[in-house]
């Protein structure tokens, strides 16, 4: 039934995404790096949220763009990369719902990177707002969600943990 909501909501989930001993180590490399506040969820809202541009990152990007090749997740002739970028929320942080894009035919990527510490109390999902209902993706290591970028959505932060996440914004090409 879940999955059947999913295919009419145009939210797809894709569990076990990288080898999990990549995904480890992905995390780990990742936890190195130097992150930024310079995210705002829109428009005159303030900065939520740190991030790490990935867009140079040729080892990190070739490597999910095959894996999002392979497992057909997203037609790559199709798009373009747009922003590629690590997503850090800190705990109890609150960001906003907000759009990646007005653009009906852009797709949005997330790929869960924090281990798999979740549990009901602990927060960490995508929350996405249909009209008066919110449906909310658990958080899941290893685990892409890809959806239209115009969808209202928002990440929840853990309560104890750091909730790493990448994000890739991805433009059609218009021909």
């Amino acid at each position: 039934m879940i999955t059947h909501i999913l295919n009419i909501l145009k939210i797809k989930v894709f569990d076990d995404f990288l080898p999990n001993r990549v995904c480890q180590d992905l995390f780990e490399k990742i936890c190195e790096y130097p992150f930024y506040r310079t995210e705002k969820d829109f428009k005159g809202s303030n900065k939520t949220g740190l991030t790490h541009d990935l867009t140079h990152n040729h080892d990190i990007k070739n490597y999910i763009l095959q894996s999002i090749k392979v497992k057909n997740v997203i037609d790559l002739e199709k798009y373009k990369i747009k922003e590629f970028y690590i997503n850090l929320f800190l705990p109890n942080e609150n960001p906003k719902l907000h759009i990646d894009s007005s653009n009906k035919q852009d797709i949005t990527f997330l790929l869960y990177i924090s281990p798999n510490k979740y549990n009901e109390n602990e927060k960490g999902t995508t929350d996405f707002l249909f009209g008066n209902f919110i449906f909310g993706v658990r958080y899941k290591q290893n685990r892409v969600i890809t959806f239209p970028s115009t969808f209202l959505h928002k990440a929840n932060s853990f309560l104890t943990e750091d909730r790493l996440s990448i994000a890739i914004k991805f433009e059609k090409y218009h021909v």
